[in-house]
């Protein structure tokens, strides 16, 4: 079992700032997040709540969405080909 550090080098977590983590959940299956978003905590982390159609909703307070100035592309394949890249 590798610890928390080894991960966090491992997947350079480290190069934006995150230098140690109590715990480390890395490609969840799609169960496993529904199950650590709505699961009831004890902390002060903020849970989703399953709707009446099975989508998971986060009330975010006031802070609603990305700032309109935080706006990036990815250059990858399926899309270089289509963004003029000045």
């Amino acid at each position: 079992m590798t610890s928390s550090s080894e991960q966090i080098k491992r997947l350079g977590l480290d190069k934006v700032g995150i230098a140690e983590a109590s715990q480390l959940f890395y490609n969840l299956s799609y169960e496993e997040l529904f199950h650590h978003e709505t699961e009831n905590c004890d902390n002060d982390w903020s849970k989703g709540t399953v709707t009446s159609c099975g989508a998971v909703t986060v009330d975010t307070g006031r802070f609603t969405g990305r700032s309109p100035k935080d706006k990036y592309i990815v250059k990858e394949p399926g899309s270089e080909n289509n963004i003029w890249w000045a």
